[in-house]
Order: structure tokens, then C-alpha cells, then sequence
């Protein structure tokens, strides 16, 4: 088995996979995946390439631990020109917040390759949803350096879950219906027979009422 002492030296960068299903910069939605590192050089991971980002990218410490405990990160970048908004058109159009975060940690020898480990390499880090996103600009008075910042949120799998509402609506438009089938009403016009669910037409009558479980009459 192969473990740290065998090498002299180890170094380690965190890759980054960011699947957005609602991409767009104008008026077509379509899926995209960037992947990106904080490593200096670009690597390939299981036929992916990541691009290197280097000190451009940042993300915030998370919790070792075997299970969830429901906590978050922040994940900053600063790879944006300065000013540029035509560029960032996708923060406008695109559908941010849902988005999904995977992080790996990869460890590499003295010959700048992966390590080869029993549990495999990279290893999971975090995974997770994007909450929220903030967009930054600042100047230095001093040097006349400005930044963009883009910077993310993302809360892990349970956290965010736990805030998902599920459930059915009650009201007549949402209760849906389905195709049956087409009839002639009109002499050669064919219109659809829908088949509407009727299981929720009972709710407005219980609504308030209260029940007395186990009483008999």
C-alpha cells in the first residue's frame, strides 16, 4: 500500500468542477461545466482538463469529517478582467443559485504526478449548491490596480436540502391533467379530451376542520 512516506516530497491543489443546468449569455438556456484549479499548471483528471487559476481562485476551509454536519463555504474569484461586464453577461442570464460545486483535493509526488492511493486520488472535499453570489469591484488608490470579484456561497448537500419545500399544491390550476385522447366537436376540428385529477377536490371542504382520531361515536 502505498502511503506519504514513500515520497520526499508532496504538494496538493483543490479542483474544482461547477455544473451550471441553466448556462446563458442571452436568451437560450443550455448546460455547462467549468472546471478549474487552485494548482499551478493545468492537470487532467479522469479525461478532464482543469484549468489552472492559481492565487486567482480561493476557497474557504471546511470540516474533516466522515459525515455531513450541514455546513458551507465561500469560494472566491478573482480571474475576472476588471470592469469588463460583457463578459459576466452569464451572472445576469444564467440561473446561478442551484448550481452544483464538487471540490476533489489532489495530491502530487516530487515528479509532479498524482500520488497513487488505496482510496484513490483526488479525494472528495466538498459538494455542494450554490446559495447565493455576490459581484465586487475594487481600486486601489495607490497603485491604480482594480479587481473584480465574483464569490460564491455554497452550502453542502444536507443544509440545502433542509430548506427545499416539497410538497403538492391544493389550488385548481396546479392540480394538472393529462391527454386522453381527441373528439370532433366541431366538424372536422379536433380537440383534445383532458383527464384533470380530482383527488384534491375535497380539500377546501376539510380545510379547519379538526379531527378527533380514535373517538368514537
Amino acid at each position: 500500500m502505498t502511503t506519504f512516506a514513500d515520497y520526499t516530497d508532496i504538494t496538493t491543489g483543490l479542483f474544482v468542477e461547477w455544473y451550471i443546468p441553466y448556462f446563458s449569455e442571452g436568451t437560450t438556456d443550455f448546460p455547462v461545466t467549468f472546471r478549474f484549479s487552485d494548482y499551478t499548471r493545468s492537470v487532467e483528471i479522469e479525461g478532464e482538463k482543469y484549468t489552472p487559476l492559481s492565487y486567482l481562485l480561493t476557497i474557504s476551509p471546511s470540516k474533516n469529517q466522515v459525515q455531513t454536519s450541514g455546513d458551507g463555504l465561500t469560494m472566491t474569484l478573482t480571474g475576472i478582467e476588471p470592469n469588463n461586464y460583457t463578459d459576466m453577461r452569464f451572472l445576469q442570464n444564467s440561473r446561478i443559485e442551484g448550481s452544483t460545486v464538487t471540490i476533489r483535493r489532489g495530491i502530487f509526488g516530487d515528479d509532479g504526478n498524482l500520488v497513487t492511493l488505496t482510496g484513490g486520488n483526488p479525494v472528495g472535499r466538498f459538494k455542494g449548491f450554490v446559495e447565493s453570489y455576490t459581484l465586487r469591484d475594487s481600486y486601489d488608490l495607490g497603485t491604480g490596480k482594480s479587481d473584480t470579484v465574483l464569490t460564491l456561497q455554497i452550502e453542502d448537500y444536507k443544509n440545502y436540502l433542509t430548506k427545499k419545500v416539497t410538497g403538492r399544491k391544493t389550488a385548481r390550476p396546479n392540480r394538472g391533467g393529462w391527454l386522453t385522447g381527441f373528439e370532433e366537436t366541431v366538424p372536422g376540428l379536433q380537440s383534445p379530451v383532458l383527464q384533470y385529477d380530482q383527488s384534491m377536490n375535497n380539500v377546501v371542504k376539510i380545510a379547519g376542520a379538526k379531527f378527533e382520531w380514535g373517538k368514537g361515536d
